[in-house]
């Protein structure tokens, strides 16, 4: 089947949409489909087409940034160009100009399946109030054309802002999470960085609002009390996340923390895996539903490593169906530093077999259930293939680290 898939960002772009993006589509290339992607030229130092991963990228020219988003003057007659050559549009939300791929999509009579990956809440200031509404309007706009909407939790599409006013139209699939074989190991990677011997509390993710920086950065002193020795590493991009100036507000205060806390800067896929096996507990703080799953919290489980998570719909799905963490209110830095103490000194409660863990989570699922419900809606029979790359083996569990 020839697929066309529209998002506002797509690869070297780092986000957690992207990234499912990416995983999703390689797994359907493998399969013997074709996949268009129709995204923004958000850097103009990006070829305008371009093939990543068997992937057919077309980027469309940026006009201006608007905080999180993009106008793009061409997209409207470049998408209707390519709805009508594809079987199939997939939609990845949020996107204000998704009410228009899907709208065509149902003009022409094709599928039209879009996944509803978080809420949009942008950062203060006039585009806020301007866009926001604009962007709620696609968003209704495109659940009404669209012909299935998929969520990353069941609980997140019972409670988010759209999917809970077309319930008949909504199923769920976790997000593929996998993680590629370490090129070094997690002890390396904590000489590398001149880690020291003692634990260690980790986070990976965008500087961005949703992801709860500043009541991470509060737990330090907090949890360096009931755990002497502890300290903080932090991995992804920080200054030039767009559409955020969560690093300007924070950065005088990690500079304070010092040693106490570094950051690694972005990490490759590989790096990611020694990362996870590295640390002893990761935490994803996050304040609001503009995050809907948080995969990192699946990665790190990959390799055996707890979490600590924010007890919201959709982000305490992985904590709650595994049992390897805790959970803790939205900006509670109490709460939150009391979590991360009971993980570091207790971490053989959280401990579960390696096998569930990869079972449960993984991307070659989720490309399954895609398949399934794009050859559905095509009204073709079901043939998956069996030429997916395997998902990569997690290692066992840790041993306790002896405190």
């Amino acid at each position: 089947m020839r697929i066309l898939a529209v998002l506002t960002y797509y690869a070297p772009h780092i986000s957690g949409l992207t990234v499912y993006a990416q995983r999703l589509y390689r797994r359907l290339i493998a399969s013997g489909h074709e996949v268009t992607v129709l995204t923004s030229r958000y850097d103009s130092d990006l070829p305008k087409t371009e093939e990543l991963d068997g992937v057919k990228v077309i980027r469309s020219s940026v006009l201006m940034q608007v905080s999180k988003g993009a106008l793009m003057p061409l997209f409207p007659w470049q998408a209707a160009k390519l709805v009508a050559s594809h079987d199939l549009v997939h939609i990845h939300l949020p996107q204000l100009e998704a009410s228009w791929p899907a709208f065509v999509g149902k003009l022409l009579r094709k599928p039209v399946v879009m996944t509803y990956h978080c809420d949009i809440e942008l950062p203060n200031g006039p585009p806020r109030y301007v866009f926001t509404p604009a962007i709620r309007v696609s968003h209704y706009l495109s659940g009404k054309f669209a012909d299935r909407i998929v969520v990353n939790a069941e609980e997140f599409g019972k409670r988010a802002r759209l999917p809970r006013h077309f319930n008949a139209k909504v199923s769920c699939v976790y997000p593929p999470i996998e993680l590629e074989d370490a090129s070094l190991s997690g002890l390396e990677l904590r000489r590398r960085h001149g880690l020291g011997d003692g634990p260690l509390v980790g986070f990976v993710g965008r500087f961005a609002e949703e992801k709860g920086i500043p009541s991470l950065i509060r737990s330090v002193p907090l949890v360096e009390e009931a755990v002497p020795g502890v300290r903080y590493v932090l991995a992804g991009p920080t200054d030039q996340v767009l559409g955020e100036r969560v690093y300007e507000q924070v950065r005088q205060d990690m500079e304070r923390l010092g040693s106490r806390l570094t950051h690694v800067g972005i990490l490759s896929d590989a790096e990611l895996a020694a990362f996870f096996d590295m640390i002893d507990v990761l935490v994803l703080p996050s304040v609001n539903s503009t995050e809907s799953f948080g995969m990192t919290q699946a990665e790190a489980m990959l390799m055996g490593t707890p979490v600590v998570a924010t007890d919201l719909p959709g982000v305490r799905e992985t904590v709650r169906v595994t049992g390897m963490g805790e959970l803790v209110p939205p900006g509670d830095d109490v709460a939150l530093a009391r979590a991360i103490t009971a993980v570091i000194k207790e971490p053989e409660r959280y401990v579960r077999p390696a096998d569930e863990i990869r079972e449960l989570f993984s991307s070659r699922r989720t490309a399954e259930y895609y398949e399934r419900l794009f050859s559905e809606l095509l009204g073709v029979e079901q043939q998956l293939t069996h030429t997916v790359a395997p998902v990569r083996d997690a290692k066992a569990p840790r041993a306790p680290r002896t405190q």
